[in-house]
């Protein structure tokens, strides 16, 4: 089938195809949209694909990101569909690109008021609801709408997230009702769920909004289905922006009286079935904590009788839990409830689209030794995926935040100290001595900045994000191992 969209044939290769990472766990990359051409041709605005040279376009590509000039980037995107433990997923959801600003007053029902039907809904805004997180709010149920009525009905807080200032449009609708997001955030308009960017050509920059100015219509709050015309869009610039997970099978809530969707669609263990499987690490995987990390393990793997008292102790564990699981099952107990105890070891899954910006973002944190192992493994399948997508991005990305370094005002006048710029070259300096503890305290660097320093000169090997062809397999093998793993046929 012909397309006009820019496509890229090392990504073609793999589309579709599934990468095993850990003992159970995948990357799909399901979907893309743009190349490095589509970074050039938003920055340039000036004509269309393929009237440049490689050369040209991996300059511009390389320079953008040289100078953080990250907006051309989210014009490229990504969809991808991933199966890993839940405390790797707990991790990896910090990362995400949909999101709603600040101020943004989410609608709940109170406990009591549910079932009235001239109950007033309760507001809560959603940098509160982060900053109370989950006290009470376990009781409270989130509006939302019924994807297959269109009707109101309730569902559960999961989470809720910060993720950061973002740039952020207002969208004014016809009847008044407004609503602040950034343009990759998914909305219900009459023809279903879409981005504002995708529906209508939302771009904006230096306060201005730039958009397709025909009819759009959003769904918003009611008791019956009603659609509105949305009026017009203002660009407000950077707002700290949050994003809520809610319980499925329906992953929408109704924020400021509108219809809005989350970000990531996750496996519904209330709806569905939870499959039985655990992640079990590798010896070598298994270390003592670090002491210079909090958040780390050492490098040196415990004592073999250590790990094998661990796996003892975690397959008793998963077995208890998975027993009361499918015993509450049989007893028809809701599955909302029988999963509670489910261990974080658990699969999970989710389809996660993201652009490129906020991917170069998620993997240049999940890619760095400190990262933990196990999200690391996710991350290093996700590059190469990248680097088949859009190879000059991948190359600028390795080269300038993967193997390169900041550096402050006190680590450069050290290398000044050493180092001299001498009739367009960089010569040491005449004068140039050994700098130790005191000198590089004297530069205003802490004993912690100066060890930061020391381990960014040294030798680095370049990473190469290659991924092995032969280990990609098709959906239909994980669908089947994931089927198995279900419980008895408690339908």
């Amino acid at each position: 089938m012909e397309t006009k969209r820019p496509t890229v044939p090392a990504a073609e290769e793999i589309l579709g195809l599934y990468y095993p990472v850990l003992d159970h766990g995948f990357v799909s990359l399901i979907d893309y949209m743009g190349s490095d051409e589509s970074i050039e041709r938003a920055a340039r605005v000036s004509y269309g694909y393929g009237t440049r040279s490689q050369s040209q376009t991996r300059g511009l590509v390389r320079y953008l990101r040289r100078h953080l000039h990250t907006t051309p980037s989210e014009m490229v995107e990504f969809k991808f569909h991933c199966a890993m433990p839940i405390f790797v997923a707990r991790q990896w959801i910090r990362h995400r690109t949909a999101c709603l600003a600040e101020g943004t007053e989410v609608y709940f029902d109170p406990p009591g008021g549910v079932h009235r039907r001239d109950n007033q809904a309760y507001k809560l805004k959603i940098e509160d609801i982060w900053h109370s997180r989950r006290d009470g709010l376990r009781r409270m149920r989130l509006r939302q709408v019924n994807e297959d009525t269109l009707r109101i009905q309730r569902t559960r807080l999961v989470d809720v997230y910060r993720n950061g200032p973002k740039p952020v449009f207002r969208m004014v609708l016809a009847d008044g009702k407004q609503i602040a997001a950034t343009a990759d955030h998914r909305f219900l308009f009459a023809d279903g769920w879409s981005t504002l960017r995708d529906a209508v050509g939302l771009e904006g920059g230096g306060g201005r909004a730039a958009w397709d100015r025909g009819d759009h219509y959003v769904q918003v709050n009611g008791r019956e289905p009603k659609l509105v015309r949305i009026e017009r869009f203002e660009d407000v610039g950077l707002r700290e922006t949050y994003d809520l997970e809610v319980e499925g099978p329906h992953h929408n809530f109704i924020a400021d009286g509108i219809v809005t969707h989350n970000s990531v669609n996750e496996y519904s263990g209330r709806y569905s079935l939870m499959p039985l499987l655990f992640y079990r690490p590798e010896p070598e995987q298994v270390a003592a904590q670090s002491h210079s990390n909090r958040q780390g393990r050492e490098a040196e793997s415990v004592a073999r009788e250590t790990y094998r008292k661990a796996i003892e102790g975690w397959q008793e564990a998963r077995a208890a839990a998975a027993g009361a699981y499918e015993w509450l099952l049989g007893e028809d107990v809701a599955r909302e409830l029988a999963r509670i105890d489910l261990p974080l070891s658990t699969y999970t899954q989710w389809y996660w689209k993201i652009d490129l910006h906020n991917l170069i973002h998620f993997l240049t944190l999940r890619v760095d030794p400190h990262a933990q192992w196990e999200i690391r493994q996710f991350a290093i399948v996700m590059a190469g995926m990248l680097k088949r997508v859009a190879p000059l991005s991948y190359e600028a990305w390795v080269d300038y935040q993967v193997c390169g370094a900041r550096l402050s005002y006190g680590e450069l006048e050290a290398l000044r100290r050493l180092l001299e710029v001498r009739d367009g070259r960089i010569a040491p300096r005449e004068d140039a001595k050994v700098l130790g503890p005191e000198d590089m305290a004297g530069l205003g660097l802490s004993k912690r900045e100066a060890s930061e320093l020391l381990e960014k000169l040294q030798p680095a090997e370049r990473p190469e994000f290659d991924l092995d062809m032969s280990r990609f397999r098709k959906p239909e093998e994980f669908e089947e191992r994931m089927a198995q793993a279900v419980p008895g046929d408690f339908e």
